[in-house]
């Protein structure tokens, strides 16, 4: 799950439906997925949910060490790389699609569906 937040006060996003994301260890991608189209209003934030599938690569042994271990203080460094097109829409005015890119660097105590984010760092890019 995550959460994007609209500051502006007059200005409606409009997220398409094309994006992509993705989850890499150590620049290995592991899984992708798509980035879910929504729309969100001015001074407000949605929670959202993207699914990842497993790629073609196997996981890398060292990410093995940190999910076999029995230390309950398990880290696993990930990061989740977003890009999507975005339509703005203050009153009348329209713009046409841009793209955005979103870079996450998170720190996971599992990789399973019960994980818990430990920290989490992200970073938008492109112009609106």
């Amino acid at each position: 799950m995550l959460k994007a937040e609209n500051p502006n006060q007059h200005t409606n996003i409009f997220y398409e439906q094309d994006g992509d994301a993705s989850l890499s260890f150590k620049q290995k991608e592991i899984e992708v997925g798509k980035y879910p189209p929504f729309n969100q209003s001015p001074k407000n934030s949605n929670t959202f949910k993207i699914v990842l599938h497993g790629s073609n690569t196997a996981l890398p042994k060292e990410i093995g060490k940190g999910l076999n271990s029995t230390n309950s203080k398990a880290r696993i460094s990930l990061s989740l790389w977003m890009n999507a097109s975005v339509k703005l829409e203050t009153g009348a005015l329209k713009t046409g699609s841009k793209k955005i890119y979103v870079d996450c660097s998170l720190t996971v105590d599992a990789l399973s569906k019960s994980a818990c984010v430990l920290s989490q760092e992200c970073h938008t890019k492109g112009q609106l």
